[in-house]
C-alpha cells in the first residue's frame, strides 16, 4: 500500500467492523530490499563447431518493500518474536514473486548478506522471514 509516496504493509486482518468501518494496523516499510533482476539468455548464433552461443543479460533490479527489525517483531500486542544479535526479522507481502525469491537458504543484501533460515505464513497476506547474517 502506498500513502504519501511511502510504502506500508497492512499487518492485521480487518474481518469485522469497528465503529462502523473496517480497520486494520499498518506499518511503514523501513527498507526496500534490492533483489537482482532476472537473468535472460538468448541464442545469438553458433560457433564453428555448430554449438550454440548464448548472450545473457540481467534485468532491472526489483525493490521489495519490507519491514526489517533486528530485536523483535510483533503483529499483535501479546506475542513478540525475539531474535539473536546476528539475525533479523523481515516482513514482506506474501505473493508468488516473494515466495520464489525468499526461499530457505536464499541470500539477499541488506547492510551485509543475510540468509533466509525460516519462513512463517501464519499471518494472512504476510511472509515473516527469520534471516541470519552470513560471514
Amino acid at each position: 500500500m502506498t500513502l504519501d509516496n511511502e510504502k506500508y504493509l497492512v499487518i492485521t486482518e480487518s474481518i469485522t467492523k469497528r465503529g462502523g468501518k473496517y480497520k486494520s494496523l499498518m506499518r511503514h516499510c523501513n527498507v526496500m530490499i534490492d533483489l537482482p533482476g532476472e537473468e535472460v539468455c538468448e541464442k545469438v548464433g553458433e560457433n564453428d563447431f555448430g554449438e550454440p552461443i548464448f548472450e545473457c543479460t540481467t534485468g532491472d533490479p526489483v525493490l521489495v518493500p519490507s519491514i526489517v527489525d533486528n530485536k523483535s517483531f510483533s503483529v499483535e500486542d501479546s506475542a513478540a518474536i525475539r531474535v539473536p544479535d546476528n539475525q533479523i526479522i523481515v516482513v514482506v507481502k506474501d505473493n508468488d514473486y516473494n515466495r520464489e525469491k525468499f526461499q530457505l537458504n536464499n541470500t539477499f543484501t541488506f547492510e551485509g548478506v543475510y540468509k533466509v533460515i525460516h519462513r512463517d505464513f501464519t499471518k494472512r497476506g504476510l511472509m515473516i522471514l527469520t534471516c541470519e547474517k552470513v560471514n
